[in-house]
């Protein structure tokens, strides 16, 4: 099992660079193909949402506007075309740009349905796209933060014997199968009775097993204050790469009032994060 179509919208911004590196690295290990989503909304239609439509506009204003549009759009190709020469792949063959006239969400019904993992980087979290990916998409999302190691990778899963945190493990497979090292990252005073059979480590290390990747290290979180910052606390102990993890269990109103572990782990500077609702 591998990822064989993967999306990595661009944010016009610097974390581009690092989205696309490691979006190609990760096409040229699962023998992928890599499209680079290049939506932006147009000058004038952005202005058309603010501006009223008798307010007269300096066309030299405009023409500044779209100039400074299609020079972001220049940029995103170049580094859509660094980042593809980086790992070895073809561009225009191993990873294309596709270009759409509006926001990246808007665009998302072209090419989400066929698409196997989104790669996004900080930029985006900041965004509604990153969460309407995961809980209207339904699409695993890969978080690439600095210091992402792909291959040997590290990597921690954050394990309550959930349908969601189930769902992450699976839609991870791919991604696991380059990992030297599993850990599982449990806080058990969180979860609910009914739950604790579901969530005993033995059965998920028992699956990862199954698909080849033996050696798990069971740790346990701190069982004290937000479930989500515990989490991010014991992740700087263990050094991983990348967690993986369920998406929005609760929901989005609930964890956005509450506070939680998918509000947590989207707020973080480390480590990347591979989630799925």
């Amino acid at each position: 099992m591998t990822y064989k179509s993967i999306h990595a919208p661009a944010s016009g911004s610097e974390d581009d660079d690092l989205v696309f590196k490691s979006a190609a690295e990760l096409t040229a290990l699962q023998g992928a193909r890599l499209t680079i989503v290049s939506a932006f909304m147009t000058p004038a239609v952005q202005l058309a949402y603010v501006v009223p439509p008798n307010l007269y506009l300096d066309p030299a204003l405009l023409e500044e506007l779209q100039k400074g549009h299609d020079d972001m759009k220049a940029r995103v190709r170049v580094s859509a075309e660094q980042a593809a020469g980086h790992a070895g792949l073809i561009f225009g063959k191993d990873v294309v740009v596709v270009d759409y006239e509006c926001t990246a969400w808007e665009s998302a019904d072209l090419w989400l349905p066929l698409s196997d993992l989104v790669v996004v980087g900080q930029a985006l979290t900041r965004t509604d796209i990153t969460a309407n990916l995961l809980l209207h998409g339904r699409t695993p999302v890969l978080v690439a933060r600095p210091g992402l190691n792909l291959k040997p990778m590290s990597a921690a899963i954050a394990w309550d014997g959930s349908l969601c945190a189930g769902r992450a493990v699976r839609a991870a497979l791919p991604l696991l199968a380059g990992a030297e090292r599993i850990i599982l990252l449990q806080q058990a005073e969180d979860i609910p009775e009914d739950r604790r059979a579901a969530a005993d480590p033995e059965r998920i290390s028992a699956y990862l097993a199954l698909h080849g990747l033996a050696d798990v290290v069971i740790e346990r979180v701190p069982g004290h204050g937000d479930g989500g910052e515990a989490l991010v606390e014991a992740l700087r102990c263990c050094s991983a790469d990348v967690l993986i993890c369920g998406a929005y269990g609760h929901s989005r109103m609930a964890e956005t009032i509450l506070g939680g572990v998918t509000r947590s782990v989207l707020a973080a500077a480390f480590p990347s994060a591979f989630l799925a609702h």
